[in-house]
């Protein structure tokens, strides 16, 4: 494990977690989805979830983000109960998330969805920020844009934008929202390499000044291993493996079910 995962471990250890999923299963009548699934994130850490298609990691974010409720175990955010509360319920505790499938308003630009995004959250504001008022709403949304890099895009409509521009366009409107976890549905999925490396290094940024925790689902390891403090593995909607990255990679379930790797004999 390197000196900054070291670091960050030591920094979040005693910090009330942001996210506490807690023994959780859903069932779909004969299709049990999750089954004792567990996942705690800490302030300013970023946890990635990986596992085959179908391992049930958009079932696990769906009931993190309160679109689906467990049929067994609790959600917990912000310290807050959350495990029957809404979708809206959540924001307000400091929930933000972004889809696999990206979903924008093609007639609206991409200045307009952050400002949007901001003005959904202007209640929120006050009580987390003071300072914001609705005369600061272009320039708040301008400096969501170039944190994420797309600030020469923001007149630009959003129906324009190939998928790569798009998903950041999501991630700008749910950094807007101020959150304290951010739930990442692959982020990176039709991203160019530049688009990649800028993404990625934005959410070391993030990690590096205590920004919000932050689960990662995605498919591209040499991502989640340069991302990832903690892994966990779902397979079939089991938690097979949850801890430091590099010690999970090697963990000989994980090969087998992620990989499809056997360990050698002898």
């Amino acid at each position: 494990m390197s000196e900054t995962v070291i670091a960050v471990a030591v920094e979040t250890a005693d910090a009330p977690l942001v996210l506490d999923v807690d023994h959780v299963s859903m069932r779909f009548g004969g299709l049990q989805a999750l089954s004792d699934v567990s996942v705690r994130v800490s302030p300013g850490e970023i946890v990635g979830v990986i596992g085959p298609n179908g391992a049930g990691k958009t079932t696990l974010l769906n009931v993190m983000s309160g679109l689906l409720r467990p049929t067994q175990g609790r959600v917990v955010v912000g310290g807050r109960e959350s495990t029957h509360s809404s979708v809206h319920k959540r924001a307000s505790l400091g929930l933000a998330r972004t889809f696999q499938r990206v979903t924008l308003f093609s007639d609206l630009t991409v200045r307009e969805h952050v400002q949007l995004a901001l003005d959904v959250s202007r209640g929120l504001w006050t009580i987390r920020s003071r300072s914001r008022t609705p005369e600061t709403a272009e320039l708040d949304a301008t400096s969501f844009l170039r944190q994420v890099g797309i600030a020469r895009l923001a007149e630009a409509d959003v129906g324009t934008l190939p998928l790569g521009q798009a998903r950041l366009v999501e991630l700008a409107m749910a950094l807007a929202t101020r959150p304290v976890v951010l739930l990442l549905d692959e982020p990176f999925s039709g991203l160019g390499a530049t688009e990649r490396d800028d993404l990625a290094d934005l959410l070391l940024e993030l990690r590096a000044t205590s920004g919000p925790g932050i689960v990662l689902v995605e498919h591209d390891v040499g991502i989640v291993t340069r991302l990832a403090d903690r892994l966990a593995v779902l397979d079939f909607g089991e938690l097979i493996a949850d801890g430091q990255t590099q010690s999970v990679l090697q963990d000989a379930n994980v090969r087998r079910a992620y990989f499809g790797l056997e360990e050698a004999v002898g």
